[in-house]
């Protein structure tokens, strides 16, 4: 899309975590919660001065969670190239 062009990669990772958090609210809610990316910047937007309108309406929600975000080394996610791998290989063949 035309719109995914214009944010920040920063941003979008950002999104993915508040998307995911707002998909599991019934089962997170309450409860302590590590989210872990490869995106190491997004480890420091608890700590992070300066920030747009949009990474700071996204905070806003992340707040409600009492959570953390781990940065986990893209190349060693096995799991998520495995399932990024099927899924590409599933697209080739339609």
């Amino acid at each position: 899309m035309v719109h995914e062009n214009t944010n920040l990669t920063h941003d979008l990772e950002l999104v993915e975590v508040v998307f995911a958090l707002m998909i599991w609210i019934p089962y997170l809610y309450g409860v302590y919660v590590d989210a872990f990316t490869d995106h190491r910047t997004l480890t420091y937007i608890f700590t992070q001065k300066d920030m747009n309108l949009l990474q700071r309406i996204w905070l806003e929600l992340m707040t409600v969670y009492e959570m953390s975000i781990l940065y986990h080394l893209g190349k060693a996610n096995m799991v998520a190239d495995a399932l990024s791998l099927l899924l590409m290989g599933s697209v080739a063949h339609v």
